[in-house]
């Protein structure tokens, strides 16, 4: 399947860079949810090793945490990895192993996806934590 001559992967990509914006009819009400969605470079690399079916899973995932959908937690997890670092991390599960993309709200408007890799243990492993730390004292809005 394509888009605007895209392979799906990359129109998930495109869709995730833009600036999402819908409106919502209720009881004669409207509600608008916006929701900005950035990666960091370092992220985007990351992404670039895992299997094209999983990065458009991921994403997929992604699409309906946006528009507001309760994901059930084999798909979805939100947690703190320390009292001031607060996550949301998007899984999916192949025959190839277990995948993550891992962000975090910034200024209440914006998501911003900071690690992705193949997950090997049960548990977050602190070098992961670590890393997730780092990147996110790096972000710049």
């Amino acid at each position: 399947m394509s888009f605007c001559g895209l392979s799906r992967p990359q129109a998930y990509l495109i869709r995730v860079h833009t600036f999402l914006l819908i409106f919502l009819f209720y009881s004669d009400s409207l509600f608008t949810i916006s929701m900005k969605v950035a990666q960091l470079k370092t992220f985007i690399k990351e992404l670039e090793e895992f299997p094209k079916e999983t990065v458009e899973d991921i994403f997929s995932i992604v699409d309906r945490f946006i528009l507001g959908e309760r994901l059930n937690n084999k798909e979805f997890k939100t947690f703190k990895i320390d009292k001031n670092t607060k996550i949301q991390e998007f899984k999916v599960k192949d025959d190839k192993g277990n995948w993550r993309a891992i962000s975090t709200i910034v200024n209440k408007d914006t998501m911003v996806f900071v690690y992705a890799f193949h997950k090997k243990s049960q548990a977050l492993l602190d070098k992961d934590k670590d890393v997730i730390r780092k990147r996110i004292r790096s972000i710049e809005l």
